[in-house]
């Protein structure tokens, strides 16, 4: 018998349900069979022969290289941005993305199913499975493409909103929420750091609101911007020629409040990147009293954004300074508190003159609850900057975290021994490709 649910019922499923369902059905709380120590583990020497040697996670963990030439002779990455969801809602499928921008998708088991000619980075929908949501048609339509029929449908022509500037022009980063579904869009500038508008798409209602951020008390271009899974925060993000004007790193505005024209400040120390849950925000910083390791998050709640509390409660030692992350938190829970996962890299002698400890280049789970839990996933294995210290962008582990909580899919350019690929200077001339970390609980 088939059953044709509505858009409704989906949700109703996927959010209110969700909280019915005993917890030993949902995403873990913790990961007892992961490492949780604090061994110094030394830095990665990888062999050159990865047909025989496929690298390793820690215990509790198998790790998978699951792109390669064979998929493209150019290199793979996860997307640029972790407010974007490459995991399908019903965590069976991802996508990857080839340097060149196109973007692929694959089973969990790593079956290549589907390459959507999207022109920008699409998200997955956190309700519907197998929707992935981008920018088609010229970089001006938002379009959905339902991997169980292969069609793509428009959703949005952002041509017929105002402020799509004359001429050539493209819309910029795209996410997505969960409850109630809404999409979210930068545009109205012909490059990245021009735009100035973000419009908010509600699914289910077919009716969208329109920010500009030039005009409504905030004066700024756009860098990038996110929703949390609930779809009630919107923040933007100024581009870094506002930030030397004095703005703040970011700017919350609560899509369901009274006044459309309110907006605060994500501060303080809320700088640093950072991955949103439900009505929370955690961001990697190191500030803001206590002893300083750069190997600090903070947690905060977006109704009262000003107020955080750091979630290492013993911080490292010795001190790192140069040490930085890219976390998500596509797992998260509407009701329940559960870790986020991140990944480090860091800068080593002589800009950082600090011995290597643990967490050092690894991709982690951090718990949320205020128990200081960090579990252990696995080395990285990416070269992230060149001799002279400068970061090689894409080589930077930016771990994608299924909504299960159970695997991982993270950049790596096993530590250059995948030949070269000078076709982006951000590649630091090795070919970087994808890895899959499946968890144990």
């Amino acid at each position: 018998m088939n059953l044709r649910l509505t858009l409704e019922t989906i949700r109703d499923v996927a959010i209110q349900g969700l909280s019915e369902l005993p917890r030993e059905s949902r995403v873990p709380l913790t990961y007892p069979k992961l490492r949780s120590d604090r061994e110094v583990v030394p830095a990665v020497q990888l062999a050159t022969d990865f047909a025989q040697a496929i690298p390793a996670g820690f215990t509790g963990v198998q790790v998978a290289r699951v792109t390669s030439p064979r998929v493209s002779s150019k290199s793979c990455t996860t997307p640029s941005s972790s407010h974007v969801s490459a995991w399908s809602a019903d965590s069976q499928h991802y996508y990857v993305r080839t340097v060149p921008g196109e973007y692929i998708v694959f089973t969990r088991e790593g079956q290549e199913v589907a390459r959507p000619g999207f022109t920008f980075e699409p998200t997955f929908s956190l309700v519907r499975p197998g929707v992935l949501i981008g920018i088609g048609k010229g970089g001006s339509v938002v379009c959905e493409y339902d991997l169980g029929t292969k069609t793509l449908r428009d959703v949005l022509d952002l041509k017929m909103l105002p402020g799509w500037p004359l001429g050539e022009a493209y819309a910029g980063t795209l996410v997505a929420s969960a409850a109630p579904e809404r999409i979210a869009v930068i545009y109205g500038g012909r490059g990245q750091d021009l735009h100035t508008k973000c419009v908010v798409y509600d699914v289910e209602a077919h009716d969208w609101q329109i920010v500009d951020s030039m005009m409504q008390a905030l004066g700024f271009k756009i860098h990038g911007m996110a929703l949390d899974k609930s779809g009630q925060y919107l923040a933007l993000y100024p581009t870094a020629a506002d930030l030397r004007q004095g703005k703040s790193i970011g700017y919350l505005h609560d899509l369901n409040g009274p006044d459309d024209r309110r907006w605060l400040p994500l501060e303080p120390w809320a700088h640093g990147h950072a991955a949103y849950g439900f009505n929370c925000y955690v961001n990697q910083s190191g500030d803001g009293g206590g002893p300083y390791d750069a190997y600090q998050w903070k947690y905060r709640t977006l109704n009262d954004p000003a107020t955080w509390r750091n979630l290492i409660p013993q911080v490292l030692r010795p001190a790192l300074v140069q040490g930085g992350d890219h976390s998500c938190y596509h797992n998260a829970q509407p009701d329940v508190q559960v870790p986020f996962c991140t990944a480090t890299y860091r800068k080593d002698a002589p800009i950082d003159p600090c011995p290597r400890r643990a967490w050092d280049d690894e991709v982690l789970m951090v718990a949320t609850d205020g128990s200081g839990s960090v579990w252990r996933v696995g080395p990285h294995y990416s070269i992230t900057e060149r001799a002279n210290g400068s970061l090689i962008y894409w080589a930077t582990p930016r771990p994608q975290i299924s909504p299960d909580g159970l695997s991982i899919i993270s950049t790596s350019n096993l530590m250059g021994t995948l030949g070269a690929d000078t076709s982006d200077g951000e590649l630091g001339g090795m070919r970087c490709d994808v890895l899959k970390y499946d968890l144990e609980v």
